[in-house]
């Protein structure tokens, strides 16, 4: 599937078997508990808050509990120990523990985060970010991959023309961003409406292809 290709999909990631060791406690109790994590917070996030506020996971025999994580390559150990049982994570972090022997499914998507590569005012064109500081949330990190692969395909070579830093979550990275401790960071128009400020959004990832 391309969303899984490109790395940047939100992916829900279920411990392999675990609906089948948990299937007969299921019928046994009113209902199914289920810690489900999620590493970002952001518009894409939704679908989740939703269905816990509208009780729709009660209404299908799920008692669900919603536990924030930042950043998958933390929430994925969770994961594998037992101590979430579902995760709303990045597929780059997810596939490179399958790769290293982890049981891990992939078993649905929200669709293809709505990355926006926002910079500082003055930085209105690609090459202008030559010589920048770039934050992302963490090496690994979803975000990390997609911005290597958008600087690509804007005609830059990812540490050699900008430098790249971890920087926290989106709201530590646009307070950065505003103090011009980073010239430019990834996140969604979601963080914008959050907390306005002087921003420009450079390119939409999805129309990068």
């Amino acid at each position: 599937m391309h969303i899984l290709n490109t790395l940047t999909a939100i992916t829900l990631i279920f411990l392999f078997g675990m609906v089948f060791a948990n299937s007969g406690s299921l019928a046994a109790s009113p209902s199914l508990r289920l810690r489900v994590g999620y590493t970002s917070v952001g518009g894409n996030r939704a679908p989740l808050w939703i269905a816990k506020d509208q009780n729709i996971f009660n209404k299908y025999g799920l008692d669900v509990e919603l536990v924030y994580i930042p950043g998958a390559a933390t929430a994925v150990p969770a994961l594998l120990s037992n101590d979430l049982q579902i995760l709303a994570g990045s597929a780059a972090t997810t596939l490179q523990a399958a790769s290293q022997g982890a049981k891990l499914v992939i078993f649905g998507t929200f669709g293809p985060t709505p990355y926006i590569l926002f910079t500082r005012p003055e930085i209105k064109t690609p090459a202008q970010l030559k010589g920048a500081t770039i934050g992302i949330s963490r090496t690994g990190s979803s975000d990390y991959y997609a911005l290597r692969r958008a600087l690509q395909k804007l005609g830059l070579a990812p540490d050699r023309d900008v430098k790249i830093v971890t920087s926290g979550d989106a709201s530590v990275r646009w307070s950065a961003l505003d103090k011009n401790l980073i010239q430019a960071t990834l996140t969604s128009a979601s963080t914008m409406l959050r907390r306005p400020i002087q921003a420009n959004p450079l390119v939409e990832l999805i129309k990068l292809g």
